[in-house]
């Protein structure tokens, strides 16, 4: 990541409970619209670094953060799939006094953060203008049944976690399902599920890379 990139980023810290989650604020202008990142599985925050700039010189200030145990985010003993979602609500229940404003605010999940976002949503009681879902998977269950994994009537020995087929029936934010057609580890037919479950509050964006 080129230095000045790097240097245009605000460090911050978010409590979530007895955790302390590591953040990166990219700032445009106080009435710019905002948008706050949940990564994927294996990312941290500086890996967003460009994406931020990116988004920046569209007019966007973004908020990207760690989840407990991920980068320099505290709670390295709590890291598990069932803590993300706490982290998420914190996040999502901080970002207006972190970054201020009258611009329109959206949230974007990528992959993992996909899910991680729609589960925490309804709790977090923070108004969004809509949401955004790169590659997201119908649920853990149903990504690790994937033809060529793990055949499909083992499939009730992966627990059904993080299942966004069901957390979207508790979503009222208009949500944008981006995903590519070419994914091999998350296919298309994931966003397709998500799509069919709740055609009236999606919106399905098939990319050709």
């Amino acid at each position: 990541i080129p230095l000045p990139v790097v240097s245009r980023m605000e460090k911050t810290r978010i409590s979530a409970g007895n955790r302390s989650l590591d953040a990166r604020i990219r700032r445009v202008a106080d009435d710019s619209p905002v948008i706050i990142i949940f990564h994927g599985q294996g990312e941290v925050v500086d890996m967003w670094a460009a994406c931020q700039e990116a988004f920046a010189e569209a007019g966007f200030s973004t908020l990207v953060f760690d989840y407990s145990g991920f980068g320099a985010s505290s709670g390295a003993g709590a890291r598990g799939l069932g803590v993300l979602p706490c982290d998420s609500q914190a996040v999502l229940q901080a970002s207006a006094a972190l970054i201020p404003g009258n611009g329109a605010r959206y949230a974007l999940g990528f992959s993992l953060g996909s899910a991680v976002l729609l589960q925490a949503l309804p709790e977090a009681k923070c108004l969004l203008d809509g949401v955004i879902l790169c590659e997201p998977f119908a649920s853990i269950r149903e990504l690790i049944c994937c033809p060529g994994r793990l055949p499909r009537p083992l499939r009730f020995l992966v627990a059904n976690i993080l299942d966004s087929t069901k957390a979207l029936a508790r979503q009222s934010a208009r949500i944008h399902l981006l995903h590519s057609a070419a994914d091999e580890l998350v296919p298309l037919r994931h966003a397709e599920l998500l799509h069919q479950r709740s055609p009236d509050l999606t919106t399905l964006h098939q990319l050709a890379g």
